[in-house]
């Protein structure tokens, strides 16, 4: 399929639709994740900017750090530890 502003060819409306609603939610459920280890982070050790800048995986340590440490394992659905 091609689009007015490109020349190249694009995957359909429907499909960039649904990647465009992916991003979305796991944006927002990552922003979730960080709010969470922000409250929750008794030493002020880790502020938004520092959090935001780190790819999903290596956000594993501050939740261990601050989340499971107050509420333990069993809430942990999304970071396996």
């Amino acid at each position: 399929m091609y689009e007015e502003y490109s020349k190249q060819c694009l995957p359909s409306k429907e499909y960039r639709e649904l990647i465009g609603s992916a991003i979305c939610i796991f944006n927002s459920n990552n922003a979730f994740i960080i709010e969470n280890i922000l409250r929750n982070d008794e030493s002020d050790k880790y502020n938004w900017h520092k959090l935001i800048d780190y790819p999903s995986g290596e956000l594993s340590q501050p939740i261990k750090e601050t989340i499971t440490k107050i509420s333990g394992k069993k809430y942990l659905l999304v970071f396996p530890i």
